[in-house]
């Protein structure tokens, strides 16, 4: 069987272990259904922890078999924007952590597979992206050469917005829906969707991530309000 787009626990129920006024987990074990189009037994944890003007998001996976388990993951927080009444998308931006100069390859919105062999130069020594809806009528923006672990959705006149660190992502997926919705999701990813240079083997993906059996591997990221 295949493995589904965005992977096998994107539409699956998770339980709720754990509740406090601070975080709350959530946890899911492999299933028989599961272990066919993924066929490594796993437990992932989700942990959302907020801590004054902080959210947390915390995932840990588990190797609960007997081989080296290879894996991806990745976050998709959304965002308001605008954020108050009387403003408009276009008077928002963000603002990277670092100055940039990169390309980035073409999303291929029928399959969802990424050519890698076509990249267009999306930042020339910039750290400002003002945001427009027009970005996004090609989908997602996918920030696989960025030097920044850190970037600010914020308003052009005003300081009031939101920060996303993501310490432990090389990837940074950029989207909002092509019908112009007043939002815009910034995804902090470890892998990438299936690549033009790369074949159907998921355990040779470009920086697929590994967890030796019985260990962990803990990945997170921070939003912060501003």
């Amino acid at each position: 069987m295949e493995m589904p787009r965005h992977g096998i626990v994107r539409k699956k129920d998770f339980a709720c272990l754990e509740q406090s006024q601070e975080s709350i987990l959530f946890s899911i074990d492999s299933s028989l259904e599961m272990e066919k189009q993924f066929p490594y037994p796993f437990r992932l944890d989700i942990r959302y922890i907020l801590s004054e003007n902080r959210i947390i998001t915390e995932y840990t996976i588990h190797n609960c078999g007997k081989r080296e388990m290879p894996f991806q993951i990745g976050g998709h927080p959304g965002f308001n924007c605008p954020l108050f009444p009387g403003e408009s998308y276009s008077d928002y931006q963000l603002v990277f952590e670092k100055e940039e100069t990169c390309t980035v390859p073409t999303p291929i919105t029928e399959t969802g597979l990424i050519d890698m062999e076509h990249r267009i130069t999306f930042f020339r020594n910039q750290k400002t992206l003002p945001l427009s809806h027009e970005l996004f009528a090609k989908d997602a923006i996918i920030l696989d050469g960025l030097r920044s672990k850190s970037v600010a959705l914020r308003g052009k006149s005003h300081e009031k917005g939101i920060r996303l660190d993501f310490p432990d992502f090389p990837y940074l997926i950029l989207w909002s829906s092509a019908n112009e919705g007043p939002f815009i999701a910034i995804e902090p990813w470890t892998g990438l969707s299936t690549c033009s240079d790369e074949g159907d083997v998921f355990e040779e993906k470009r920086n697929i991530q590994k967890v030796a059996p019985g260990n962990e591997r803990i990945y997170s990221f921070v939003i912060s309000v501003l």
